[in-house]
């Protein structure tokens, strides 16, 4: 990277990439927009105060105008950050240009006003506006640059020559030092953003190592057994009609010995598509083992039935790569049905129970299949 991209990514992007600074920005956005009620609530409780003062004294009354111009645009900030950006966050710059504009305005308003003591007013607002809002230092450059010129134009008409000259030069230093000291702040800002961001990505990208199976995306072995202690635990979960389906990959094996293991890969992936086809919006599918596959959901033994003879379709018209067609074997239990068989028992849940009950049905299926063959 040269110099000039170099110069070019401080301005645009405090040192990051493009798409870094694109991806925390609308967290950044609703953090300037509670930053925009707190500033223009503080300034419009300042601006109420100096109308007051201008009341009773004729410095402040010289300045009565550029109080209540200030003051009518900071409500307007404060009205739209509150509600307007709430639902429209991409109205967020227009609001801060507006407070930026309200601010710095003032300043300048208040320099050329009353210029033989207010020029610190002005200084005040060129340092501190640039580290109100996170926001690209070309954008705050900008700013301070329009308020140097204004005040370059029309103070060089109306303040006093001396008191010119000493207000243009430390509004130059301070314009400057304030950018400098915002870059700063606000490259802080956005390294926290994105590290927050990284660390989120992070704990996401553990929890799917942890929760789900790394090949076809489906929950692992440890989910599964986490949700069966979780039905097992939960007493109205066990109220509910609750269903285990088995699912096992028939010729597996051949396939892995006859077209290697890539062909072997994609018949347990294509196997999961079909379930989550056929199992759709159920996020209770697991993969439990090389080719076996479990699914638990509430319903009766009707709809395990439908879904089932679904799962079988939808694998029979797979087309891949490698597999045309998968072969799946399934069975099932209720937890109802083990509640008839034991009703003249003091019955006691036992999810394990109703698994080795679909595992069996699930191997008898599949006893069926090749004794077809």
């Amino acid at each position: 990277m040269g110099l000039m991209d170099k110069i070019k990514t401080e301005l645009l992007f405090f040192g990051l990439s493009k798409d870094q600074f694109l991806k925390v920005r609308n967290r950044i956005r609703e953090n300037n927009r509670k930053v925009a009620i707190i500033w223009s609530l503080t300034a419009s409780f300042f601006w109420t105060m100096s109308l007051i003062m201008s009341i009773h004294s004729e410095a402040y009354k010289r300045c009565k105008d550029v109080y209540v111009y200030a003051l009518c645009l900071d409500l307007i900030v404060l009205i739209g950050s509150a509600f307007i950006v709430k639902k429209v966050k991409q109205m967020m710059p227009v609001f801060m240009f507006i407070f930026v504009v309200s601010v710095l305005g003032a300043g300048v308003g208040i320099q050329i006003k009353q210029p033989d003591v207010r020029t610190v007013t002005m200084i005040a607002m060129s340092i501190i506006v640039p580290s109100c809002f996170t926001e690209s230092t070309i954008v705050s450059f900008s700013y301070q640059l329009v308020m140097i010129l204004s005040y370059g134009l029309y103070g060089y008409r109306i303040v006093d020559t001396n008191v010119y000259r000493w207000g243009i030069l430390n509004l130059i230093i301070f314009s400057v030092a304030g950018i400098m000291i915002g870059h700063v702040m606000n490259k802080a800002r956005y390294e926290r953003y994105i590290y927050a961001e990284t660390a989120n990505e992070l704990a996401d990208l553990q929890t799917r190592f942890a929760y789900y199976d790394q090949l076809t995306g489906l929950k692992n072995r440890r989910s599964y057994s986490e949700k069966i202690e979780e039905i097992e635990n939960n007493t109205n979960d066990q109220e509910q009609e609750i269903v285990v389906i088995m699912a096992d990959i028939n010729g597996l094996k051949a396939v892995n010995d006859s077209m290697g293991h890539l062909a072997g890969d994609e018949l347990i992936v294509g196997c999961s598509r079909c379930l989550e086809k056929a199992f759709e919006n159920i996020d209770t599918i697991y993969r439990i083992g090389g080719d076996e596959f479990c699914i638990i959901m509430n319903g009766d033994g009707k709809a395990a039935d439908s879904s089932i003879s679904k799962l079988k379709q939808v694998a029979s018209n797979y087309r891949g790569k490698y597999i045309d067609g998968i072969s799946i074997s399934c069975g099932y239990a209720t937890n109802k049905e083990l509640n008839k068989r034991n009703v003249s028992q003091d019955f006691v849940f036992d999810m394990e129970e109703i698994v080795k009950k679909a595992d069996r049905a699930m191997y008898q299926d599949k006893r069926d299949h090749y004794s077809q063959q």
